[in-house]
């Protein structure tokens, strides 16, 4: 445990929570016990010379209470960050949020697909959480999946929803990002996804344009590829309507010969421009 007898100062909560947290097997203690930590440091303090061991005690209680109420809000964002799915399930499962966001304003679930963590992503996502929570810089949980390389968690987003084209303040789309940083298999999954290629970002650039500006070839060969093919498909458009077209006038032209011959012979006869039956025009006949 850290001796905080070497502080000159009281430390804040914050800072004494922080330095608790690295020790991630305190983090599976119920957050009292969590908190509770420091005290000892904090008594051994107040023993020091001149220490003041009734102060030391009332700011004890201060900083119990205070940390507690932080553990309530951030605990179950730096738990994601660790993918400590047990300590995330029992937290949630006694009225903590599944959307929280750590002291920089991180949401858990941002911080599960920043460092690849799949089974926190899927556990915070069946309670609920928010596919377009941002950190804040604007960056959702896929671009961020898309920028640390981590394909399980875009892929796993991609699935649940998650907008492909949603834009950060600075690089722009997960495309984009998958450009700057060449994740070649995260811009796989953004093209089949259809994300938008034309898009461009605060500097004016597509992710194509990104691509070749960074050296990043493959991603940038993958790009060109997939405009190439759209262009083709979009070619080849016109010329089957026209061969639909022609091929059904085709058909229609063989049809009416074939129309005409099935239709019958007339058997009338026509006398002073009236149309009258064969018999009738016998039996005037014989009778003149």
């Amino acid at each position: 445990m850290e001796d905080f007898r070497n502080y000159t100062a009281f430390p804040t909560p914050r800072g004494a929570l922080k330095s608790l947290r690295r020790r991630e097997a305190a983090a599976v203690k119920h957050p009292r016990e969590y908190v509770r930590l420091p005290v000892a440091g904090l008594r051994g303090h107040a023993l020091a010379p001149g220490g003041d061991f009734a102060k030391v005690e009332e700011e004890e209680n201060a900083f119990l209470q205070k940390a507690e109420e932080e553990w309530a809000t951030e605990a179950p964002a730096e738990l994601a960050m660790r993918n400590l799915i047990q300590p995330m399930e029992r937290l949630i499962a006694e009225g903590t949020s599944s959307d929280p966001k750590n002291g920089n304003g991180s949401p858990a679930l941002v911080l599960a697909a920043m460092n690849g963590h799949l089974d926190a992503l899927k556990l915070l996502r069946r309670h609920g959480a928010n596919l377009e929570a941002t950190n804040t810089y604007g960056q959702t949980a896929l671009i961020l999946a898309v920028r640390n390389g981590k394909p399980d968690c875009a892929e796993a987003l991609l699935e649940w929803g998650a907008d492909k084209d949603a834009a950060d303040k600075n690089i722009g789309t997960a495309l984009h990002w998958a450009a700057q940083q060449g994740q070649l298999e995260c811009a796989r999954l953004l093209v089949r996804a259809r994300a938008d290629r034309a898009k461009k970002n605060s500097s004016g650039q597509t992710a194509l344009e990104v691509a070749r500006e960074r050296g990043k070839a493959e991603v940038a060969a993958l790009l060109e590829q997939a405009d190439a093919n759209d262009a083709s498909i979009a070619d080849s458009q016109p010329a089957r309507r026209a061969s639909k077209s022609s091929l059904s006038g085709a058909r229609q032209s063989a049809m009416m010969p074939a129309a005409k011959k099935m239709r019958p012979a007339s058997k009338t006869s026509t006398i002073k421009g009236a149309c009258v039956p064969p018999c009738v025009v016998r039996r005037c006949t014989m009778r003149r």
